[in-house]
């Protein structure tokens, strides 16, 4: 089974501020007071990194309400919300002056 579809009913969450001791309790409480249960929680965990921690739901929508959210702010840390896989293209046009600006 691919990344892609092992989180698909997953949230991303990276570490913006704070300490980088992860309390995993008080993310689940914090997700909980979003979402409006804890029950709505799958799972919690990282895939090798400290800073990246990613939220399994059962319900799409807990995922979605705290998906709506641009940050989860615990006592101690900051993360950023986001999908977890948003994927980017980049597009190279060949003879194209260089005085083009990239946007």
């Amino acid at each position: 089974m691919s990344r892609n579809r092992l989180l698909k009913g997953s949230v991303l969450l990276t570490l913006t501020g704070g300490d980088t001791a992860i309390d995993r309790c008080t993310i689940i409480k914090a997700v909980g007071d979003i979402v409006g249960s804890t029950d709505d929680i799958d799972s919690i965990g990282n895939l090798g990194s400290t800073r990246e921690w990613f939220i399994m739901f059962s319900t799409q929508t807990a995922q979605q309400t705290l998906l709506q959210k641009n940050e989860l702010r615990t006592p101690k840390q900051t993360f950023s919300v986001q999908s977890p896989f948003q994927e980017f293209k980049t597009i190279r046009l060949l003879g194209v002056p260089t005085t083009i600006k990239d946007d």
